[in-house]
């Protein structure tokens, strides 16, 4: 029962550092800043802080995704196993 809560946790630390990564990662893109007409926006935002943020977020996913690896890293071997076993056993 804990660790599905603990998976849980990880789950959703992994979302918040997607979507931090995903809109810090929109906003230092400058040509889509520039193509939809807020190229002044651009140069009022702190793309210090916004890059700081997009770093440490990107970090903290990679992270957080070789937590969830390892913990799903049962799950994936025996369904890997299955899969594949299922297709070799078809093929002879």
């Amino acid at each position: 029962m804990m660790k599905q809560y603990l998976n849980y946790f990880i789950d959703i630390l992994l979302l918040i550092a997607f979507l931090i990564t995903g809109i810090t990662g929109l906003i230092k893109w400058r040509l889509l800043i520039v193509n939809l007409g807020m190229a002044e926006l651009y140069f009022i935002l702190p793309m210090d802080k916004i890059r700081l943020w997009h770093e440490w977020a990107s970090f903290a996913m990679l992270i957080l995704i070789l937590i969830h690896l390892i913990f799903h890293w049962n799950w994936m071997v025996f369904n890997t196993r299955r899969i594949f076993g299922e297709i070799l056993k078809k093929k002879n």
